[in-house]
């Protein structure tokens, strides 16, 4: 399969290169779903900090 490694190579750069977007991809995805939820938590009611508790 050199198609698949050459791909593989030009996206990542080889091993260290995958091993970075790796670690980064596991920091980033779970931060941007935070963000995600804090903004639909302010979005939907709750105060301007973040607090999306109802009344308060």
């Amino acid at each position: 399969m050199p198609l698949a490694e050459f791909a593989v190579d030009f996206v990542f750069g080889g091993l260290y290169g995958a091993l970075v977007t790796v670690i980064a991809l596991l920091a980033a995805i779970p931060y941007a779903a935070w963000q995600g939820v804090r903004r639909l938590g302010r979005r939907f009611g709750g105060r301007q900090d973040g607090d999306a508790r109802p009344g308060g």
